[in-house]
């Protein structure tokens, strides 16, 4: 009964919520532009911001899973040092949770509480920094962020270079 050749499912790793297959249908338009728009933070290490706009469903989350996956592939083959941190603003939906993730992406052991917004946006731009990576900051459902009228995080991190 449960042997594996009477399984209906072929791989059920491909029904979790974090797989994104290889290829996304239909979005080679959307992958190409950031393409183009992010080319500049691999080849200069400059800082670049995008915003990805759709409908709920359109395929937003994944597209840009997808992209982080082939740039974090292609910065290794060529040894660039390169990082990414995907924040769900949905679930992570204060400044300080936003930034406690993205700091724990160099140190995991950084505490829940003690520290002002502020304070941790210059402690993730010293880790950064330090790594000597091309690093990439995905806010997903941010708008989960500006409903709750946490903009400043947003402002901060369109000008996290400027500092």
């Amino acid at each position: 009964m449960f042997d594996k050749a009477s399984s209906v499912i072929k791989d059920a790793s491909k029904l979790t919520f974090d797989y994104v297959p290889v290829d996304l249908i239909n979005r080679e338009t959307e992958m190409s532009m950031l393409e183009m728009l992010m080319r500049p933070v691999v080849e200069n290490a400059s800082s670049e911001t995008a915003f990805v706009t759709g409908n709920v469903g359109a395929g937003k989350t994944a597209t840009v899973k997808r992209f982080c996956m082939n740039m974090a592939d292609y910065c290794g083959r060529n040894n660039i040092p390169f990082g990414y941190v995907l924040v769900n603003c949905r679930q992570r939906n204060t400044d300080s949770s936003v930034l406690i993730q993205l700091i724990r992406y160099f140190d995991p052991e950084f505490p829940d509480k003690g520290f002002a917004p502020a304070d941790m946006l210059q402690i993730l731009r010293r880790h950064i920094v330090k790594s000597h990576k091309r690093f990439l900051i995905v806010l997903d459902e941010a708008d989960s962020l500006i409903q709750r009228g946490s903009t400043d995080l947003i402002y901060q991190f369109t000008r996290f270079s400027d500092a």
